[in-house]
């Protein structure tokens, strides 16, 4: 049996939710792991994905917007 990770470059889970909702119920068998990566999320903001339990690690605030 393979362990499946599905890796998905946001760019800001807000404008791009819908379309990942989309996607995901095209899948035939859901991904083991989905890694979200630029979400962009704010401490208000807590998706969520049924079936999933979610681990985030949000940028300090100290460290402001983009870049390294």
């Amino acid at each position: 049996m393979a362990f499946t990770i599905l890796q998905w470059n946001a760019r800001s889970i807000f404008k791009k939710w819908p379309e990942f909702k989309k996607y995901s119920t095209t899948l035939d068998n859901l991904p083991d792991v989905i890694c979200i990566q630029e979400s962009h999320l704010t401490t208000k903001y807590w998706p969520s994905i049924p079936q999933y339990c979610l681990i985030r690690k949000d940028r300090p605030p100290s460290r402001g917007k983009g870049g390294a």
